[in-house]
Parts: structure tokens; C-alpha cells; sequence
């Protein structure tokens, strides 16, 4: 057997191609009907597309990786006018990008190179809190905060594992992150790029966790309850 014919191979077979990738055969129809079946499909995603609202956060669907031009995930403004797009480059060979979508306009504000974004949330005037793992040989990441035009606003570097928790509120003004060595939840004054507060997370067990005002609601799944510990 030729080798490179097993790998990827194709051929024309009445109104399909058949292409053969590492032996396994992939049948494309080509007639008109299946053609128009395919375009009427994509409008209609094409129309179900930067519709969210909220931290919803799904994998980007193939008229969202047009526009983006990769794949990942998404999460949602509030108001659903912001959009951050996200990839983990998974090792160090690779690389990770962060992507800001002014929705209305299907419009890629900016997007930067990543390591290992692990979560990104966007606020309703376009600012990203993004937890970074950073190179998989090491446990240091980085918590970063950028503004509508890409520009970094705010950046920690942790000198431990940086954990899944990020939230910021939907004007902006206050960021989270958790560390998981320390188990601490850190709160960001992000207008004057400051730490505020520290606290103990009391549990790395914490199923949701979200902005209620200016308050962090926390659900843990043992014992199941919401711990408010921000009070404005």
C-alpha cells in the first residue's frame, strides 16, 4: 500500500468527493441541494450567533470562528454588547489568544497572544479579567485585566497555582481571582488597579460563584449554601 495515499487521498465520485485522511473516508455531497442545504444552515447559525447575554460561557460555533479566525470558548457581557473569546494552548508549543467582539457590530475590538488563558469574564465597558495558568512546566500564572483597546490595566504575577475562579462585576469595578496553594480570594479595585481585600475561600469545592451587586455569591456543594462576604 502507498503510504501517502493511506494518510489523505481523494477522489471525485458523481456529485461527491470522497477524502481519505489516515485511512478513514469522509463522503462530501456536492449537489445543488445539499449545497443550499449547507448555506441556509449557516445563515441560520449565522443569526443564532453573539446572541448571550451573562457568564454563559460555550465553545464558539463555526460562523463565530470565521469572525475570530480560531477556535475556543466564550463569555458574555451583561449587557451581551461585549463578547471575550478565549484559547488554552494546552502545552508550551502552542499558543493561547484572548479576543474582545464588539457584538452588534460582529467586530474583533482586539486580540492578544495567551499562554494558558484558563477563564476570561468581560464587563459591560468592555474590561477582561482573565486567570492565566501559564507554561505547563511551572505553577506560576498571572491575573490580568485589560482594558476596551487591549491595553494591559492590571496584571499580578503569582508565584503559585492560580485557581479556576474570575469574575468582574458588570461596570467594571471590582475583579476576583483565587489562588489555590494559599486558598485565598483576592478582590481587585480595578479603577484604582489595586488589591482590596484578601479572604479565606474557605473551600476549593465551589460550584458557582457570581457578582450580586457589589456582594460575591458563593455555592458550595458540600455543604450546599451561599456565603456572601463582600457587603457594600
Amino acid at each position: 500500500m502507498n503510504i501517502f495515499k493511506w494518510l489523505f487521498s481523494s477522489y471525485k465520485k458523481n456529485e461527491t468527493v470522497v477524502i481519505n485522511i489516515l485511512g478513514k473516508e469522509y463522503i462530501i455531497d456536492l449537489s445543488n441541494e445539499a449545497t443550499k442545504e449547507r448555506a441556509a444552515e449557516f445563515e441560520l447559525l449565522k443569526k443564532k450567533s453573539w446572541k448571550s447575554k451573562g457568564s454563559k460561557r460555550r465553545s464558539l460555533n463555526s460562523y463565530e470562528q470565521t469572525i475570530i479566525g480560531n477556535t475556543g470558548l466564550i463569555n458574555f457581557s451583561e449587557s451581551g454588547e461585549y463578547a471575550v473569546a478565549y484559547l488554552s494552548a494546552g502545552n508550551d508549543s502552542m499558543k493561547g489568544y484572548i479576543s474582545l467582539i464588539h457584538t452588534p457590530r460582529e467586530k474583533v475590538l482586539f486580540s492578544i497572544d495567551a499562554i494558558r488563558p484558563h477563564d476570561c469574564k468581560v464587563s459591560n465597558n468592555g474590561f477582561i479579567a482573565c486567570n492565566d495558568w501559564g507554561k505547563v512546566a511551572n505553577s506560576k500564572g498571572k491575573f490580568l485585566i485589560y482594558d476596551v483597546n487591549g491595553e494591559i490595566h492590571y496584571k499580578r504575577s503569582i508565584n503559585e497555582n492560580i485557581g479556576d475562579l474570575c469574575l468582574i462585576t458588570p461596570d467594571g469595578s471590582l475583579a476576583v481571582y483565587d489562588t489555590l496553594s494559599t486558598n485565598s480570594l483576592r478582590v481587585i479595585d480595578v479603577k484604582n488597579k489595586k488589591q482590596l481585600k484578601s479572604f479565606d475561600k474557605y473551600s476549593t469545592n465551589v460550584m458557582r460563584a457570581e457578582f450580586e451587586g457589589k456582594t460575591i455569591i458563593f455555592e458550595y456543594n458540600s455543604p450546599k449554601r451561599n456565603l456572601k462576604i463582600i457587603n457594600e
